[in-house]
Formats: structure tokens, sequence, C-alpha cells
């Protein structure tokens, strides 16, 4: 109670006098109780505190401006005399802001006992007529557990909203609409669920055992007289006990007795498994937790093999023949196989000796060998179903889900379960895509060029070279009325070292040593080159070809018409021998010897042009030559002349004569140099005029003459 009080003095508390400081005291009033008279003294007199004051109670209050909190208020819950009880934490709030109310709360309060008293015992009455209405209530409905009220998840541990809510409601009444609301929690309330995995090892044998527990904590009151304090000693006192539960019934026990008698009671009235658990169900009730589950096992993989393994069968386990030509269908299957109790002597031979098949050691066998001996039984039973001569591989891939895989699942379950002793469930079983199906993908949507020649001759012996060129394309497996079956026989028959174990990848060097992904590779592309030489030789060998290549070139209409029936019979033929369904573009048609006249002509012209000009260039050379020759010889002429003219003319007549003569003699010559003249050597530049500079040189010493005859 001492702690109460302390906590509750935050609220109210006892004073010597009715003097009050907010100093000292802080913000609240100070209220004057008469307990001779259980009232509040309003007024106070000179006489009257004379004879009463012996009686008087002084009390504060705290006044707050928010509600203030009081927390961690302990308080107990018995139900009458059994042992059966609760232990609780209180916070609550309340909150006073003027003398009133004060008044009201010392007075309600000093109804219940003295006022700093008074809140808690309040308090402790509703809670036990709440707790106690809710325990009857766990009664009357006899499926509910108490300790389900105080682990809602919505809550934090150990809380109760209908508990919080009843009590609220209770204490508004009773403090008469004032400002209160409460929480309580369990005190040291221990988690509700507990689970772990706990492994234990026998040193005397060298057994491992492992166990799985799950409980729930369902009587309160044998969880605190274990004095357990958190959920880690909860997990440390079932772990002593489980240690202790495996060493009593699993210790000494030989391994056939364990396989025979650990999950069914063979030969004794309980089954191992079973002793183990009742003994630890008993440590967790004395701890107030009830066992929800509860499973142990030792290492020795038979007995796991009891309990149920998971079986993958997948890809790289295996695959399985469905054609007359070696193509496969891959599977994948997860199954979980259990051994059938009571059925040892059937599935015995799956812990044998790898030495001996007669001798069995159930320690030294492991799962994994359990399993991989398993996968062999599965796939001897589907190689069987698979060789069904009404599955071939179009089927296996097409209607696998209607046809085969019901069949496999019902082969699988009765094999193992009659020859066995091993019940099988199927998870999922489905055909993974083969490699026949990667290898028509990776054809398909390749637009591979198409380009021959051929040279067609007449019966005058005289032909001609035509060339062609197009493009195949291939879109999938033919499909007939018999829903592609014969064409995926014949497409599979096909190997180009596509198949993972195609011969081809041995006797083909380009092959040999390559990984898997550059194999397929080269074997796509020549199986591909491989298809357009087939197309170009079908081409030639059609007789709608040779007799009608003039119909062909000249004709247009004859053309289309020829042309579609040509790729309707290479097309027919190569669904035939492939299997498969081709588009091959329409062709197109060049004559290549009319084509090489044509370039010889274009050749001969572009020759001939060319000799003629070469002719010209070699003319107009010869002319310069001579043009040159000619004017050289003039301009040395007239140089001479010209000297001999200044040398031995006496007179100017004779000079005037001279000039004219000369002008005459060479009167034909054109002395106006063309662009080409321009490029001959410097020297015949100045030829042209020479004689323009001997006239001037004539007409300057003629005015000389004049000009002395003047004088």
């Amino acid at each position: 109670m001492h702690e109460s009080i302390s906590n509750l003095s935050n609220l109210i508390r006892k004073v010597d006098t009715n003097f009050h400081n907010p100093r000292v005291h802080g913000e609240g009033f100070v209220v004057t109780w008469n307990k001779k008279t259980n009232q509040i003294v309003t007024k106070q007199g000179l006489l009257s505190d004379l004879f009463n004051k012996k009686h008087y109670e002084y009390f504060f209050v705290k006044s707050h401006t928010k509600p203030i909190v009081i927390s961690k208020i302990p308080f107990e819950w018995h139900e009458g005399a059994s042992e059966i009880a609760l232990e609780f934490y209180a916070t609550f709030q309340l909150k006073i802001t003027d003398q009133t109310e004060a008044h009201k709360l010392v007075e309600i309060l000093s109804m219940s006992g003295t006022p700093e008293k008074g809140l808690f015992n309040l308090i402790d009455k509703h809670l036990h007529h709440c707790m106690s209405k809710m325990y009857k209530k766990c009664l009357d409905s006899q499926n509910s557990n108490l300790l389900d009220e105080f682990y809602q998840q919505e809550l934090q541990r150990g809380e109760s909203s209908e508990l919080n809510t009843s009590v609220c409601e209770q204490m508004q009444q009773e403090l008469k609409g004032m400002d209160f609301n409460i929480g309580f929690t369990l005190r040291n309330a221990p988690e509700r669920y507990a689970e772990f995995k706990y492994s234990t090892k026998i040193k005397e044998t060298g057994l491992e055992v492992t166990s799985e527990c799950q409980m729930t904590l369902n009587n309160y009151q044998a969880y605190r007289k274990s004095e357990i304090s958190d959920i880690e000693g909860v997990v440390a006192h079932m772990k002593a006990g489980i240690e202790r539960a495996i060493r009593q019934h699993i210790l000494g026990k030989s391994e056939m007795d364990l396989l025979s008698n650990f999950k069914t009671a063979t030969s004794q009235d309980v089954s191992i498994s079973d002793q183990v658990k009742n003994s630890v169900k008993q440590q967790a009730t004395a701890i107030g937790y009830e066992l929800n589950s509860f499973h142990t096992l030792p290492n020795i993989a038979p007995l796991r093999l009891l309990n149920g393994l998971m079986l993958t069968f997948d890809k790289e386990d295996g695959a399985f023949k469905t054609g007359m030509f070696g193509s496969r269908v891959r599977l994948n299957i997860r199954m979980e196989v259990k051994a059938k109790e009571g059925e040892f002597e059937k599935y015995r031979h799956l812990f044998a000796s790898s030495e001996n098949d007669n001798q069995i050691d159930l320690l030294a066998i492991t799962q994994a060998q359990i399993l991989d001996r398993i996968k062999v039984l599965v796939h001897d039973i589907c190689k069987e179903v698979m060789l069904n001569d009404k599955f071939n591989h179009y089927k296996a891939l097409s209607q696998f889900e209607e046809l085969i895989r019901p069949q496999l699942e019902d082969e699988i379950g009765k094999l193992l379960s009659e020859q066995h002793g091993l019940v099988v469930s199927i998870k999922s079983l489905m055909a993974v895509e083969s490699e026949d199906a990667m290898r028509l993908e990776e054809l398909r949507g390749k637009k591979i060029p198409i380009q021959f020649k051929h040279f067609f001759g007449g019966q005058d012996g005289i032909g001609a070279e035509y060339s062609f060129s197009g493009a195949f394309e291939v879109l999938g497996l033919v499909v007939s009325d018999a829903g592609g079956e014969h064409s995926w026989e014949t497409f599979e028959k096909w190997d180009f070292g596509y198949r993972i174990d195609s011969p081809e990848r041995h006797t083909n060097t380009a092959l040999k040593g390559n990984d898997d992904r550059v194999c397929k590779k080269l074997a796509i592309e020549n199986e591909l080159e491989d298809i357009k030489q087939e197309v170009i030789r079908l081409f030639k060998a059609s007789t709608l070809l040779i007799p009608s290549i003039t119909l062909w070139v000249n004709k247009r209409e004859y053309n289309a018409k020829l042309q579609d029936e040509l790729l309707c019979e290479v097309s027919a033929l190569l669904r035939r021998s492939r299997g498969m369904d081709l588009l091959i573009e329409r062709l197109e048609i060049k004559d290549e010897s009319l084509i090489q006249a044509q370039l010889d002509s274009r050749d001969r012209k572009l020759k001939s042009i060319a000799d003629v000009d070469s002719m010209r260039l070699e003319q107009r050379l010869v002319d310069l030559k001579q043009s040159k020759d000619e004017k050289q010889k003039l301009a040395d002429e007239v140089t001479e002349r010209r000297l001999s003219f200044l040398r031995d003319s006496d007179d100017f007549e004779d000079l005037l004569d001279e000039k004219e003569r000369i002008e005459n003699d060479y009167r034909h010559l054109n002395t106006k140099e063309s662009t080409i003249e321009e490029l001959l050597p410097a020297p015949n530049s100045h030829a042209s005029s020479d004689i323009e500079e001997l006239a001037d040189v004539l007409t300057k010493s003629n005015n000389q003459w004049e000009t002395n005859d003047e004088k």
C-alpha cells in the first residue's frame, strides 16, 4: 500500500495546515475535512475553529491544465478462496481545475476511507467487481479462457479492452462526471505463445534428435508459481524437459526398434514418439503452458521417410523417349513420399548397403541416398508409360495434360504403393519443353535468301544463262487431319547435332569439343543451309522451269501462273521430306546472257569513244607543233630582217616599201594566240608581235627624218 500512496501523492496528499503557498506546494487547492461530521469545511470562524480544529484534516489537491497521469499503481484480484489470482499495474489520468472539483474529490474519496487512500480503494472495488463478472462469463461459455481477454492482437500483451472500459465507466459514475480514464496491464505478463526447435545429441550413440515445439499459455497461476520471469526461461525449462524425455525413452533402443515402434507401437502399448511427447507435455503443464504441437525425430534417414520426404524429379534426372527416332520429353515432378507403417519389408531395399543388398545399416544410409533410390523407381515407371505406342512425341507435348499426366500419376501412385510400400502425394507434374521443340522455335522466323543460276540451251545449240533470287522462312510444323503426328516424326528424324545426346556431336568435326550452347547454334545454321540447298535443288529439277523459260521472261501473266505452280510444288515436296511448312517468296529472274551482252556492248562503245578522243588529241598536238614551228620561223626571219633593215637601208622610202612587202608576204598568218597557244613555251610568246614592233620602229624613224628635213 505504501507504493500506491506514494504514487497517488502527485494527485492528493495530506498536509499539516490549511496554509497554501503556490511556490512551496505548487498549483492546487487545500481542502479542510471534518472527520467528525464527514463534511467539507467551507466556512471557518474563530469560535468554530476553537471547538472543532481537533477534528480537522487538511488535504492538498493539485490542479492541472491537462489531466495528470498516475502510473504503475499495483492491484490484485482473487477469485474467492481459490488460487486463481491476477496481478495488475494500473495507469489512470484525472483532471482537477477548480476549488469545486477539489472539494468533490475529497468528499467522494472520504466515503471509501481516508481521502489519500480512498481513490485506491475505489478503483480496487470496481476492479474486483468487473474481474469477477468476466470470470463468471468465461465459466459459463466453457470454451473460453480468461487469459484470452488479456492477449488481444490490437492491444499490448496483458491488456483487456473489456476490463478497462468497464472499470472506467463505473469510476466516472463514482466521480460524478470528472475527467477520468484508466487502463490495467498484467504484471510481468508472459508470452502467450512459445515456439522453438531444439537438437539433442546423445553422446553415447552419436544419435542426434531434432524436436519442434509449439505451446500456448493457459494457466497463469501455474506460470506464477514456476517463478519463471520471461520467455527465455520458458524455453530453457522446456529444452531441459525434452533432453530428459529423449534420454529416457530413446537412449538404449536399437535402430530396428526405433524404426518399428517410433511412430506406431507394434511391440509395446505406446509408440516411442508418443512417450517422448507425453513427458514433454507434463513439463509444459507444470509451468502453465499447453502443448499444441510437438514433433521429435532422430537423425535416422529411414525414420524421416516415415514422416514424409519431399522428392523433386526434374529435367536433370532423365528424359523419356516418346518417338521412334529418339526424341525425348523431360518431366518435372514434385511429390511427397511417405513409407507405409507396417510394410517395412517392401521398402527395406531402400536402406540396403551399397556393398551388400541384404545388409541394412540404418545409421549409415543418408536421406539423399534414399531419395536417389526412389528416383530410380519413378524413372522406370515414367519410362514405361512414355514408351506406350499410343503416345508419340507430338501428343506428349500437345496433349500432355489430357492424356499423359493422369496416367503417369496413376501409375506412380499405384506401383510405388503396391510394390514398394510408399504413399505418394504428387504436388506438381509437368512436361519440360523438349529439345526438338526448342529447335523448331529457333528455326522459325528467320528469312534465308536464295540465289542460283541455271543455263537454258536451245535446239540450235544457242542458250542463255538466267539467275534466280528469292527467300524462304520456316513457319512451323505441318498441321494435318491426323493432328500433326506424322509431321513431328518426320521433323525429329533430322539430326544436325542440336540434341545434347546427338551422335553428330561426336562425328562432326565442327561440333566436337564445343559446349551445348555453341553446338545448338551451329546445328541451327547447318540445318537452315541444308534446307536452302534442298529448295534450290527442287527448283532446278522442276519440269515447270525448264521448257517454259521464255514464258517466264517475256510473258508477265504466264510468269505469275507458272511461279504459283512451281512454289506450290516445291513447298509440298518439302512438307513431305521435312515435316515443315515453308513460306517461299516469288523468284526474281534475270537473263544473264542478255545482261552480259549489254555490258560488253557498253564496254565496246566506251572504248570506241576513248579511241576517237585519243586520235583527236594526238592530231591536235601535231597541229600545235606545226603552228609552233611556223611561228618560230617567222619570228626568226622578222628579227633578222629588222636588223638588216636597220643596218643597210639608206633611204626611208625603201624602208616603207620593205615594210609593205613584209606585211603582204605574211598577211595569211594569224598573229593572235589562242588559249592553247598560251600554254606553249615562253620564247614563242613574243613572235606574234614582231611585225607590230617592226612597224613601230619604222614609224619612229620616219618621224625623225621628217623633223630633220624641216630643220
